[in-house]
């Protein structure tokens, strides 16, 4: 499913890029749930076998994103931060982290709340 453009953000290949197009800087949630995307999938990519070793490893590659996230309670600042949000929100619902579901549901809420559809 593609992403619309929305007036702080423009498409840079397959990703979206907030901020660039207003010269503003990117969204934070935006940059949060694409940290914790890249450390989730260094993790599974790198991690030990041994269970002390991926524990270890996860404490310092995906748990401080991840944490940041639950810990989550501004609104998305753009429509590409909110939809992140939204699919981050069911992904997280999928594999049982319901910690991120709440924060994530809210941070979209807040930004359709605030937006004027007139």
């Amino acid at each position: 499913m593609d992403e619309e453009v929305c007036d702080c953000c423009e498409r840079s290949g397959p990703t979206m890029v907030c901020g660039r197009k207003s010269g503003q800087d990117a969204d934070p949630l935006m940059v949060s749930i694409a940290a914790y995307r890249l450390a989730l999938l260094d993790f599974v990519e790198n991690a030990p076998d041994d269970d002390k070793g991926r524990d270890t490893y996860a404490a310092t590659s995906y748990e401080p994103p991840r944490q940041r996230i639950a810990d989550w309670r501004m609104p998305a600042r753009c429509r590409a931060a909110a939809i992140a949000a939204l699919r981050l929100a069911v992904d997280a619902e999928q594999e049982g982290d319901y910690a991120l579901v709440g924060p994530m549901i809210g941070s979209a809420l807040g930004f359709l709340e605030s937006v004027d559809v007139r």
